[in-house]
């Protein structure tokens, strides 16, 4: 069919009725009879009757809506949807006949049901998991009245009784989280082993669900009434262990569609931290994600059938989340994050697997765990995963977000490897500025602007060998609009603002302590200020003089390393990193 059909009676399809283009979409103000074969391509399908519709018959709908206060009822056949179904108005009516479709590429979904509007019956969800590495998926199963038995025709079930395949009594291979059970403070404690084939799939929580390789790629089916409306889910906090291991519930995505962590009506209260994590099988690493930042491709979306940790903080947690939160974004089970500009992201790898660490700037930036902002650091279940975080005084961190108060910023990193071997540091930033990775144990300083860093690491090398040094440029560089400030910094391969010019600095160490300025382009009656702070932005020396000299500054006895020195008009500042030995 080359046009769009607009059916203000019944339609019958006898034979065949083929929907050539995407832009040619069926509206039908009758009832639906297919006992021939409908090709609905991309072409959505609309129910727009003034009185009571049925479908009848078996076909795949790309897009289908319902817009009859009357309502629409399934009353035969298989209706199956490989994109979304919207409930406009009044009431769908399954008949326990309707099957959202998921391939590699797409998952089928519930649109947001708005009030007044409802569906009514069970349905088929599909979730396609693509192939990879055996091992755990995080998965959801937002549906009520299904038991693990939904799982027995997917997947190979172990250590579940009456699963009838022999394996009874090996490991048990589905879980979910209880803290309660994490009484030694410990995360990983809080698994709880489902036994026995009847025992029920709780939609309002999270299930870890080992996959053997035999059975992957696979599209698991779950079939039984769905959640709709608004949905709590019930979260604890025990007080148990550290702020890194305390507090963790494994939660699932309550509804069949993606939704939207950051949409407003995704509601949390003080005593929930808003960061958001996830175990990705093929990667083997936790991604987290927090106030629009992501690492390990950590994303705002959480896909159909994910399961995800939070973390509470405190007495009475809560979550809450309404049909508004669906999105229409189709995530695989991990989504990656686009960057930002006041970000940069370190990744350790070995070749095979990687970490990411992912440190900002924000004026509400602390040095402690600020829970709005930053996200903790999950380590990696595989031990030879290498570890990444940054340091903070509340523990290891895979989002931070400082204050960008001082001309340096000092954040310590943790590493942690399980082999030796050659393994490399790459950074990627929005950042317009300087970085610089300090190896304590070789004495280094490597610029990490846009490269990267190759670097033996051993098991025992102690995991506060390195230190991220940032000086954004914001901190750094101050800019004239009248006069066209040159601004010196070396080693820039950042991309810089218009109208900057980056060259050698007119400072060099000439000795044990001694750093030679020269200022012979100065005007002699120019007063220029010589400063130097240390990494932690703390000033050492600081000095007033005029231009055309060559001084000689001799730094106090006490410092050794490296610091910034500054040599700053009334409207130009120009900046070196100094190594100072002794």
């Amino acid at each position: 069919m080359g046009n769009g059909l607009v059916v203000i009676g019944n339609l019958t399809i006898s034979s065949g009725l083929d929907m050539s283009s995407s832009q040619y979409p069926i509206s039908v103000e009758g009832n639906w009879t297919n006992t021939g074969t409908f090709t609905g391509r991309s072409a959505l399908v609309t129910f727009n009757g003034k009185t009571g519709q049925t479908i009848n018959g078996s076909q795949s709908y790309q897009a289908l809506v319902i817009n009859n206060n009357a309502g629409v009822s399934i009353t035969g056949g298989t209706t199956s949807i490989k994109d979304s179904l919207k409930i406009a108005r009044g009431t769908f009516t399954t008949n326990n006949a309707l099957v959202l479709l998921s391939t590699q590429t797409k998952t089928a979904r519930i649109a947001t049901i708005p009030s007044g509007s409802s569906l009514s019956g069970k349905i088929t969800m599909q979730r396609s998991v693509k192939g990879g590495q055996a091992g755990f998926r995080h998965l959801a199963f937002p549906m009520t009245d299904i038991t693990i038995s939904e799982l027995n025709d997917d997947i190979f079930l172990t250590g579940v009784a009456g699963a009838g395949n022999g394996w009874e009594n090996y490991w048990a291979n589905v879980y979910w989280y209880d803290e309660d059970y994490a009484s030694s403070g410990s995360m990983d404690s809080g698994w709880v082993a489902v036994k026995n084939i009847n025992e029920s799939l709780d939609p309002y929580k999270g299930y870890s669900v080992w996959m053997y390789k035999t059975d992957l790629p696979k599209v698991l089916d779950i079939s039984g009434t769905p959640l709709t409306g608004n949905v709590s889910v019930p979260l604890t906090y025990n007080g148990n262990g550290s702020p890194a291991e305390n507090g963790w519930n494994l939660v699932p995505n309550p509804y069949p569609s993606a939704i939207d962590w950051d949409h407003p009506e995704v509601v949390t209260n003080a005593s929930v931290a808003e960061g958001i994590y996830m175990w990705n099988p093929n990667t083997q690493q936790y991604s987290s994600y927090v106030n629009g930042i992501g690492t390990n491709g950590g994303s705002r979306y959480i896909a159909s059938g994910q399961a995800f940790y939070v973390q509470t903080t405190g007495n009475a947690p809560t979550l809450t989340l309404t049909e508004n939160v669906k999105s229409s974004a189709n995530p695989a089970f991990i989504q990656n994050q686009s960057p930002s500009p006041h970000l940069l992201s370190l990744v350790l790898s070995d070749g095979t697997f990687s970490d990411e660490t992912v440190v900002g700037l924000h004026p509400a930036g602390t040095l402690n765990l600020d829970k709005g902002l930053d996200a903790v650091k999950l380590p990696s279940r595989n031990p030879a995963v290498p570890y990444l975080a940054s340091q903070s005084a509340d523990g290891d961190l895979a989002i931070n977000l400082v204050q960008a108060n001082n001309p340096m910023i000092t954040i310590p990193l943790s590493v942690r490897v399980n082999s030796n071997g050659t393994y490399t540091f790459s950074a990627h930033s929005g950042i317009s500025g300087l970085f610089y990775l300090e190896d304590r144990r070789e004495k280094s300083f490597t610029a990490l602007s846009g490269g990267s860093y190759t670097v033996q690491l051993s098991t025992e090398d102690n995991p506060d060998r390195f230190v991220l040094h940032l000086l954004p440029e914001e901190m750094t560089v101050e800019t004239n609009s009248e006069n066209q400030t040159t601004v010196t910094t070396p080693l820039a391969t950042t991309s810089q603002p218009a109208g900057h010019q980056y060259e050698e600095a007119l400072m060099a160490v000439i000795g044990p302590g001694k750093v030679g300025i020269d200022l012979t382009s100065f005007n002699a009656e120019q007063t220029i200020t010589l400063s130097f702070y240390d990494l932690s932005g703390k000033l050492i020396y600081t000095a007033t003089t005029y231009g055309a000299g060559t001084p000689v500054i001799h730094l106090p006895p006490s410092f050794e390393g490296l610091l910034l020195g500054t040599i700053s008009t009334e409207n130009t500042r120009q900046s070196k990193l100094l190594y100072i030995g002794r």
